[in-house]
């Protein structure tokens, strides 16, 4: 639980944060009404950077600098009572030190809550009743299932004691790269977990030593490949990869080669598209209306959460039943392995396609949102599992990766087709929506053959242009001036 609160404020307090800050400053609705590449639109965003250093408290505020709407702002931020590092960011505390900031996390979730802004959980809670994996170690192994006392478990062998409920000869319990099992799995009834330590690992729980902000920012730039262009040169192929959503990869290398892996495909393959729909099927014999009185969880009101644990408890009994069925175990025991075969058939796909590689994946920088001194999570688990098949994969900054036309370097028009709205009911009402995916060229002399305006599939041209930036790296030319980050002075 401890765990599940740090690491929630660590990942989401900045960003939470600095949402907020939009939101009471409607930067969205500016951003619809400032003309682009205006002046007031730069003045505007000017301003706004200006303000967010006074906020996280960079800056200093001149005597009456501020309108009305920013001082309450201020005064808001500050009635968090945010805890600091003298000489260090407060982004870097966060990081360092996450839960002396989980006050200030649920006080910022009741500012939302109480500006009708879409809240969000502040203490996560486990809401599936389905059952979870529990950890059984040697000590919970005599007392609770062999029950047997304290004495007599010391009496014999560790292993001897495992031995009466496993078998121990399966090579889930093998010794591998000088790891061995000591005495620890999980288990849901299901399906089991077997943990293998290595003799020199630390042992469980035990915390390292406070870093640096300098020593963290070193940590986060050594995963980007302008401090890794040896390995790249070296590699026999490196293919570039734009993590999304609908296309979770778009690969593409120097030649020209593209690959994609997609959600429907992830889908198809899990089979959790399938399980859904038997699931959902179920719960029609009458939980899914049970399910539907249940308020929302995510507030900081202390009557509103005693409402949400009262509706809760009332059919409680019902529900623990429903989800207590083998089959729930079952299924999540099937999306694991099958979800293991589908990026096992990723890697053999990607090698069958380009060979030998490094792979040099976008940093999901989520327009910003991903505080300093960290990663973005979102390629954290790509980047795992690269690492476990032996494929050395680097990050690069995608700024402005999707904003220019590789042909020409000019910039690109977003948003300007329409096309009725995917969604069958939003058709129905006769609604539009924009086509994000595509974008085109704004120079009348970057033309196609047919002299009609050059369209762009928005993950072609991404990766167009990182592959561009790559090569540009290992030419030993830097990265190109179009897509480089200016330092703009936040003022006043």
């Amino acid at each position: 639980m401890m765990t599940n609160l740090k690491v929630n404020v660590q990942e989401h307090f900045m960003q939470m944060l600095l949402r907020y800050i939009n939101l009471r400053l409607d930067v969205k609705g500016q951003k619809q009404r400032l003309p682009l590449k205006s002046d007031a639109r730069k003045a505007f965003f000017t301003r706004l950077r200006y303000l967010k250093s006074v906020f996280l408290f960079d800056t200093v505020p001149e005597l009456l600098d501020l309108t009305p709407l920013e001082s309450e702002v201020l005064e808001e931020i500050w009635s968090l009572d945010l805890p600091f590092l003298v000489d260090n960011p407060l982004a870097f505390a966060v990081v360092v030190d996450p839960m002396s900031f989980f006050p200030a996390y649920c006080r910022l979730s009741s500012l939302y809550e109480k500006h009708g802004f879409r809240r969000f959980s502040a203490i996560p809670l486990r809401r599936s009743l389905i059952q979870s994996h529990i950890r059984i170690d040697t000590v919970i192994l005599h007392q609770h299932i062999l029950c047997i006392t304290r004495q007599e478990a010391e009496a014999v062998a560790k292993v001897d004691l495992w031995l009466r409920v496993c078998n121990l000869q399966n090579k889930a319990f093998r010794s591998r790269h000088g790891m061995c099992f000591e005495g620890s799995i999980t288990t849901d009834g299901t399906s089991m977990s077997v943990y293998l330590k290595h003799p020199d690992a630390d042992k469980y729980g035990k915390r390292g030593a406070r870093k640096s902000a300098k020593t963290l920012e070193a940590e986060v730039k050594a995963v980007y490949v302008e401090n890794n262009l040896p390995a790249c040169r070296a590699a026999e192929n490196v293919i570039v990869i734009d993590p999304n959503k609908r296309d979770i990869l778009y690969c593409q290398d120097s030649n020209g080669t593209t690959f994609r892996y997609t959600a429907n495909q992830r889908c198809k393959e899990t089979g959790s598209r399938r399980i859904a729909k038997r699931r959902e099927a179920m719960k029609a014999g009458g939980i899914d209306l049970i399910e539907s009185r249940i308020p929302s969880h995510k507030t900081m009101n202390l009557m509103d959460f005693t409402r949400y644990l009262l509706v809760r408890r009332a059919d409680s009994d019902r529900r623990k039943e429903f989800y207590s069925h083998p089959a729930h175990t079952r299924w999540k025991w099937h999306a694991f392995i099958n979800r293991q075969k589908s990026e096992s058939n990723l890697i053999s796909n990607l090698r069958n396609k380009f060979g030998n590689f490094t792979i040099v994946m976008g940093d999901w920088s989520d327009a910003g949102r991903t505080a300093r001194f960290q990663t973005s999570s979102k390629t954290k688990g790509w980047r795992t599992l690269f690492k476990r098949n032996r494929i050395d994969c680097f990050l690069l900054d995608e700024y402005k990766t999707s904003s220019v036309c590789p042909h020409c370097s000019s910039d690109v028009e977003k948003g300007f087709k329409t096309r009725p709205h995917s969604r069958p009911y939003r058709r129905r009402e006769g609604k539009i929506e924009k086509v994000h995916g595509l974008l085109g060229c704004t120079n009348p002399n970057c033309l196609q053959q047919a002299w009609t305006m050059r369209y762009w599939n928005r993950d072609t041209l991404s990766t167009c242009n990182m592959v561009t930036i790559v090569q540009s790296m290992l030419d030993g030319h830097g990265r190109p001036e179009v897509f480089s980050r200016r330092s703009v002075p936040a003022v006043a």
